[in-house]
């Protein structure tokens, strides 16, 4: 889904909110069944490092916005990640 929204800055700008909200609710129906979250964690850490790195990233901060609030341990990973960046 993500690299659907990255082809183009104006679909992007479009479905944002919708991106975002997918991709929450992907990590969240990941949780409730206990499934292995290690590449969500690898997806959201390059499109996370590519948000920050990149000037001409189209992702909106919504994306890292929902799933950053979540009560999920694998945010520590990416919290490392952002002080790393």
């Amino acid at each position: 889904m993500i690299e659907k929204g990255e082809r183009s800055a104006s679909v992007c700008q479009e479905l944002n909110d919708k991106l975002a909200e997918c991709c929450t609710f992907l990590v969240r129906c990941a949780q409730q069944a206990n499934l292995s979250t290690e590449s969500i964690v690898e997806i959201y850490g390059k499109n996370l490092t590519a948000f920050f790195k990149q000037r001409d990233c189209v992702l909106s901060h919504m994306l890292f916005k929902g799933v950053l609030q979540l009560c999920w341990e694998d945010n520590w990973q990416l919290a490392l990640l952002l002080v790393c960046i």
